[in-house]
């Protein structure tokens, strides 16, 4: 299962969370076995968006895209009672597409891309979704989360989220960290998440390195108050063969006939868990009386 933990502090007016996905991004990775570089933009993308969502009423979602005309395509993220998913498009690219030259972008932003935008979309119950985009700043999804949470919200955060492999490949830890000022904050309380963001890497690498996620608040903050900790979030995907056949029913009328009259069977393959789905005609004709 995967861990949050949540804490305040008084002194710095500054809200913590701390997410570890490991394990359920290990499933992840199983079923859609994406590259290295892949694997760590999809993380990336899994982890902030968790980190995001711990504040939503029970009941609502949140599902980001990142769409920057990259290598490996859209990826996605989604949230909701303490569950989490995603996909990346293009799991396999071919990294030999990355240049490294002098000056290049890193492999990360090459593969995500810098020319779209990261989009928000919140989910409540009975209502339409609000949905909003910032343009990315670097693809390196970081920076690009940060930059959506400044814009949209007005509020200064620290957003940041890291994939550890050992050497065969596999995924070692995905774990990230948000630090986030409360609306009674100075500029004092502000110098301070400067100045740890200015330290990203070093964080990164404490973040990866921690087994006691409420020790590193504590040294982050030492007068911070521990409001969460629970081992309570995990993989789960949300397809079903309702939902297939509801995406089948918004199908043009003439497609439908079309399968119809070449006694076709549809296969619809999840793209969150790779599950298959196999939608034969007799089926389909229901659908359509």
């Amino acid at each position: 299962m995967g861990l949050e933990v949540r804490a305040i502090s008084d002194k710095h007016n500054i809200k913590i969370a701390i997410v570890d996905l490991t394990d359920g991004f290990k499933e992840i990775v199983k079923l859609q076995k994406p590259n290295m570089i892949a694997a760590t933009a999809l993380g990336k993308t899994l982890a902030n968006t968790t980190l995001m969502s711990l504040s939503i009423k029970e009941g609502d979602r949140l599902n980001v895209t990142i769409n920057g005309m990259g290598l490996c395509g859209n990826v996605v993220a989604e949230f909701d009672n303490n569950t989490f998913r995603g996909y990346i498009q293009n799991p396999r690219f071919n990294t030999d597409d990355i240049t490294t030259e002098k000056g290049d972008p890193s492999a990360l932003s090459q593969a995500v891309g810098t020319n779209g935008f990261i989009q928000v979309a919140r989910y409540t119950s009975g209502n339409e979704p609000y949905v909003s985009r910032t343009e990315l700043i670097t693809g390196e999804i970081n920076v690009d989360f940060m930059g959506y949470v400044q814009q949209s919200d007005q509020v200064h955060t620290l957003i940041s989220s890291a994939v550890d492999f050992d050497d065969a490949g596999n995924v070692k830890k995905l774990a990230g960290i948000l630090i986030q000022l409360l609306p009674n904050s100075s500029e004092e309380d502000v110098d301070f998440l400067e100045e740890k963001i200015g330290s990203l890497d070093h964080l990164n690498k404490t973040l990866l390195q921690s087994t006691n996620y409420e020790a590193l608040i504590k040294e982050i903050c030492d007068d911070a108050k521990i409001l969460a900790s629970h081992d309570n979030l995990k993989f789960q995907c949300t397809c079903s063969l309702d939902k297939v056949l509801d995406s089948i029913r918004m199908l043009p009328s003439d497609e439908i006939d079309n399968i119809i009259l070449n006694g076709e069977s549809v296969e619809v393959v999840c793209e969150f868990c790779q599950k298959k789905y196999v939608v034969d005609v007799e089926e389909i004709k229901k659908i359509k009386d």
